[in-house]
């Protein structure tokens, strides 16, 4: 899992699902057989085609440097950064790639082979399903630990540390209540699922609320509703704490107004803006209690990049 020989990357194999919603209820079932009213997951079906596994990094995207034809650390600037040649991966011992465009991450992981791209819309579904199956509790903070999301400032060289705390798919996360770099959390062997960097999503665009969506890596553009198809009921249109959830399997906010930490809530924070956004998820290394899994910024334009917000290879 290190990357030595190739990109270390989680297989996840086809799997069906059903989900239904009674009263203030959702009911979120999985299996890798069918059963009576279930569906291939709709991360199974890419570019129009079934497919029987998809390929989530390991570890946060790193900066492939094609002129010195080695990965480099990211300082949260990539000054140097070859937008028509780097590429990303995931990979050990390096400091992610940020402060990139998710157009750029976009170009640089399609550079990568046909068929990659970062995390998009419903692999990230894909992650909240297992989650919430397997532990059955929205406070992925409490579940897993509050990972690297508790430094009081941000700064990318304090706040950064290398890829590679997850070398086993059991490894136990780490937290510290005052934060330190070396602090993970570990989702089914997938390190800094939230914590360290925000994460651009890809597939989905936002315009003051409502979801658009496209399963088609060819077709991922910023800013349009060309090739994307309008999904559930719109995201909230402020910031707050996630109170409630969309009746759609894809589990996004409905409502705000939760207070953060109850049992009853979401537990992870919403950022807003109107107008088009490009979505990122799980917070940095500096959004405290309002990282999580379900944590996500729909708040920055997509010529947006800064030193907090990353990316992850997918196949």
């Amino acid at each position: 899992m290190t990357g030595a020989s190739g990109h270390a990357m989680l297989q996840i194999p086809q799997f069906q699902y059903s989900y239904s919603f009674s009263g203030t209820k959702h009911k979120y079932q999985v299996s890798l057989l069918p059963f009576a009213g279930s569906q291939i997951f709709p991360a199974f079906i890419k570019s129009g085609v079934i497919v029987p596994y998809r390929y989530i990094g390991i570890y946060p995207a790193s900066w492939y440097d094609v002129s010195a034809a080695a990965y480099v650390d990211g300082d949260g600037v990539l000054s140097g950064w070859d937008n028509a040649a780097d590429k990303i991966g995931s990979i050990v011992g390096k400091k992610p790639a940020s402060n990139l465009t998710r157009a750029k991450f976009r170009g640089a992981a399609a550079r990568v082979g046909a068929g990659w791209s970062i995390m998009d819309f419903w692999l990230y579904a894909l992650a909240k399903m297992l989650y919430i199956t397997k532990y059955g509790d929205f406070d992925s903070q409490t579940v897993l630990g509050q990972g690297n999301s508790m430094f009081s400032a941000w700064s990318f060289a304090t706040d950064i540390s290398a890829t590679g705390k997850v070398l086993t798919i059991n490894a136990i996360g780490r937290s510290t209540s005052g934060g330190n770099s070396g602090d993970y959390v570990n989702l089914m062997g997938i390190e800094d699922i939230f914590g360290g960097l925000f994460e651009f999503i890809d597939g989905w665009n936002i315009n003051s609320g409502a979801n658009y969506i496209c399963s088609t890596p060819a077709n991922f553009a910023d800013d349009t509703t060309v090739n994307y198809s309008a999904y559930g009921s719109g995201t909230p249109t402020a910031n707050g704490w996630q109170a409630t959830l969309q009746q759609n399997v894809a589990m996004l906010p409905a409502t705000f107004g939760g207070t953060g930490n109850s049992s009853v809530d979401i537990c992870d924070y919403f950022w807003y803006s109107p107008g088009y956004v490009a979505p990122a998820v799980g917070g940095s290394a500096g959004s405290g209690s309002g990282a999580g899994l379900f944590g996500l910024g729909t708040y920055n334009a997509s010529l947006y990049a800064g030193g907090d917000f990353g990316a992850r290879l997918c196949f």
